[in-house]
């Protein structure tokens, strides 16, 4: 197959062109098991772990303080943070247009000081479901970081039920158990953290698997003007609110480590 060499790096023996904007469109994403309704729980739980926060005109009689406290936490949890000094955090995050059947899926690689270190780009094909394309979004990131021998890295996503499943919280299904498989081995290999985040603080994923259903193949990114310009905006955006990551602002961790046979 004829590769044109622009730029990006050759992975896998295939490139290609990156630097062009992700096409918009109406991008399904894995909001639970069904939808939105799951993603709102998981919310109203982090919220209700900060402070009691009653509903107004229901005779609440919760301070302005407790108020502020939850308020606080909630918009911690909206920005990318970052991972302690000397470790590396991956986000990954997967796209799926169930009316197309297009999908993808992406992720950055960033230090402490929310530097770039390098980031991929992948389309996938015969999909059936978001969470599909989550979880190979995960594989990939996973696979590459054992690939550039990166090591104890904090992985985020912005699929609860994902991160659920890995951490055998909630059952496998049945016809992504090869997949969670893999994610399970390279986890351990590469002695993965994996844990949730909101999309609001996983927008540079979130623009890479995008991106992805744009790309002929898997694209490694490992030049900051390789990438799309949305990616750059929400790259600068994120480093400069960027803080460390602190154990309350942490939505939700491995209990222990994963286990390739669990």
């Amino acid at each position: 197959m004829h590769v044109e060499r622009k730029r990006g790096r050759r992975v896998g023996g295939c490139v290609a062109q990156a630097g062009r904007r992700a096409r918009a469109g109406d991008w399904g994403r894995w909001r639970g098991s069904e939808g939105t309704g799951s993603r709102a729980q998981a919310g109203a739980g982090v919220i209700g772990r900060g402070a009691h926060v009653g509903r107004p005109g229901r005779g609440c009689r919760c301070g302005g303080r407790q108020v502020r406290q939850a308020q606080a936490r909630t918009a911690a949890a909206s920005i990318w943070l970052t991972p302690p000094r000397g470790r590396l955090k991956l986000n990954v995050d997967g796209a799926f247009n169930k009316q197309s059947g297009e999908a993808g899926g992406g992720g950055i690689l960033r230090d402490h000081n929310g530097d770039m270190q390098w980031a991929f780009a992948t389309p996938y094909h015969d999909l059936k479901t978001s969470l599909a394309a989550e979880a190979l979004a995960l594989r990939d990131g996973l696979r590459l970081c054992s690939k550039m021998d990166a090591s104890e890295v904090q992985i985020e996503t912005d699929s609860l039920n994902l991160v659920h499943i890995v951490t055998t919280q909630t059952p496998r299904p049945r016809d992504l158990s090869f997949i969670l498989q893999e994610i399970v081995v390279a986890a351990a290999k590469v002695k993965a953290e994996i844990m949730y985040a909101p999309r609001e603080g996983n927008k540079v994923a979130d623009y890479l698997a995008e991106f992805a259903v744009s790309c002929a193949c898997f694209t490694l990114l490992d030049r900051w003007a390789d990438l799309p310009s949305n990616v750059m905006d929400s790259c600068h955006h994120d480093k400069a609110g960027h803080q460390p990551k602190s154990p309350e602002s942490l939505l939700y961790s491995s209990p222990s480590p994963l286990s390739p046979h669990s």
